[in-house]
């Protein structure tokens, strides 16, 4: 079953959602010191912290075909001394290309592929120990029987970087290899008499060892491919409780959101109703609410202006009535009135009045009381 992490966006504080557990991290055991390095040269890149179990599997493989490659480096290493001595040349190109071949199995195992590092590393193994006997100038010899059995280390890469069946195929594969090297290869006088008690005396070791050796890498990498499954299946369940703890928390949490905005709105509502036409919701853009909010505040504003302009229009009614009765006043009387500057157009029309009364009538500082006063 192919699961996929999915981000799951928050609103609100995320600071009081659930974080990543450790177990659902890729844990990057040994990523310190030699190992740490290695891991680094020969590994596939390290994939973020959530990832499918395929991606998973494939970085888990990676390291570990990085391990066994670096342990099969070592065969052509500690061999090369003795096929510096040999007599031929033989011995060392074989050793050569087999630490040329284990070498491009870890450029390719770094690239992400592991099955085709592998097959390599299977190739290259089976390889060299076939022309090792092939090139060997005395034939078979007593000697040279049990580089028959380093035909095990393919299986064991086989079981290790390949699908687990085919270390069959390589079993099978070793035991036909050894009865065509045994019955048709040159071999030694000593050979020669073993051979006359049999072929199959000499064959049941190593083909024992073979199907030996097949069986119980199966059999151990089958179990072990099983309990990674059933970790896996574990993982993946304790994933989805917790992508689904996060979803409940974020609902919670717009929830909450939700109940501060619509008393903020309420709040909002009962100043501008007590006239308080100042007050203003105090959403933000991000928030669920603020469409209601910026329309309530839009409707407060033209309400504000609304309000501004009808006082305006009071005070200026207000002047024009007492302007009127200054000028009343003023057609049955000698003496020289003052009015106020309520701050209106009222104003400009008292001070052309003036102007063609001949200052009859004085207008005095702005925002002095009303009525008209006469000078004394």
């Amino acid at each position: 079953m192919m699961w996929k992490a999915e981000k799951v966006r928050i609103k609100g504080d995320s600071s009081k959602l659930p974080k990543v557990p450790s177990y659902l991290r890729v844990q990057g055991s040994g990523d310190s010191g030699l190992l740490g390095w290695w891991y680094r040269l020969a590994a596939p890149e390290k994939p973020g912290e959530l990832m499918d179990m395929e991606k998973r599997e494939t970085y888990r493989r990676g390291r570990l075909a990085s391990l066994i490659l670096l342990a099969l480096l070592f065969l052509p290493l500690t061999a090369l001394p003795l096929a510096l001595r040999a007599a031929t040349l033989a011995p060392t190109l074989i050793v050569a290309g087999l630490a040329l071949a284990t070498i491009f199995a870890l450029v390719v195992n770094r690239f992400g592929s592991t099955m085709l590092a592998g097959w390599i590393a299977v190739c290259a193994c089976i390889a060299a120990t076939m022309l090792v006997l092939l090139c060997s100038p005395r034939g078979i010899s007593v000697i040279s029987l049990p580089i028959l059995c380093i035909l095990v280390i393919p299986e064991l890469l086989a079981a290790s970087l390949l699908p687990p069946r085919v270390v069959f195929g390589v079993a099978l594969f070793n035991c036909g290899f050894a009865w065509w090297a045994l019955a048709f290869l040159p071999h030694t006088t000593t050979v020669a008499r073993l051979l006359e008690l049999g072929l199959p005396y000499l064959l049941l070791i190593p083909t024992n060892i073979y199907i030996t050796v097949a069986l119980i890498a199966y059999l151990w990498v089958r179990s072990a491919g099983r309990a990674i499954a059933r970790a896996d299946r574990a993982e993946e369940i304790a994933r989805l409780e917790h992508d689904l703890a996060i979803q409940m928390q974020e609902k919670a949490l717009q929830m909450e959101q939700l109940d501060q905005s619509i008393e903020q709105i309420i709040q909002t509502q009962t100043r501008v109703a007590n006239g308080d036409l100042n007050a203003r919701v105090p959403l933000t853009r991000e928030n669920l609410l603020w469409p209601v909010a910026g329309s309530l505040n839009n409707i407060i504003a033209r309400l504000q202006r609304a309000r501004s302009a009808e006082e305006e229009l009071e005070r200026t009614r207000k002047e024009a009535e007492q302007l009127v009765e200054a000028l009343r006043e003023l057609r049955h009387s000698q003496e020289q009135l003052q009015i106020t500057r309520g701050g209106t157009v009222v104003d400009a029309i008292a001070v052309e009045l003036a102007t063609l009364l001949n200052g009859r009538i004085v207008t005095g500082p702005l925002g002095t009381p009303y009525p008209l006063k006469e000078k004394q």
